[in-house]
């Protein structure tokens, strides 16, 4: 029996750095398991990401909201993952686009009553006031349809 070449401390160094690129890959391969239609797969991959990375955690369920909604057709899968994030002004926006992506507008319009578009994260509120813009504008409601897109352009990300 030939003997291993291999120190233990080199052993444990390599045998560290392919766990942590086991982990890492896992998290970061749900695009790749999305497109392979391994839908479960990703999703548990999101969930792994989301716990591990609280900072960007409704970030995550807001993409497993989506494939759930957009890719397995499944609005009750979808509004677990909306209730699963911990942020108050993300959860009142994934409802906004849950109500949308469900073609309830009335919804959509509704939830505003609650939380206005400014309670929303900065990052996505020119999504949203583009989002209202579109219901207004297919409610041929173009003054309001006009201000939402206003409001779009002038919010922080807006174009």
């Amino acid at each position: 029996m030939r003997k291993n070449n291999i120190t233990k401390p080199a052993y444990i160094v390599s045998a560290l750095l392919f766990l942590l690129a086991a982990c890492t890959a896992s998290g970061q391969d749900w695009r790749k398991l999305e497109e392979e239609k391994r839908y479960d797969e990703a999703l548990a991959a999101l969930e792994k990401l989301a716990a591990k990375d609280t900072a960007r955690q409704a970030e995550f369920m807001r993409s497993a909201m989506e494939i759930a909604l957009n890719r397995m057709k499944n609005p009750e899968l979808a509004r677990k993952y909306i209730e699963m994030t911990k942020d108050e002004s993300w959860r009142a926006f994934l409802r906004f686009c849950f109500y949308n992506a469900t073609g309830q507008p009335d919804e959509v319009l509704k939830s505003l009553e609650e939380n206005n578009i400014t309670s929303f994260p900065a990052n996505v509120q020119a999504e949203a006031y583009t989002t209202l813009g579109n219901i207004y504008k297919a409610r041929k409601e173009t003054d309001k349809a006009l201000e939402a897109y206003r409001k779009s352009v002038d919010s922080k990300g807006g174009a």
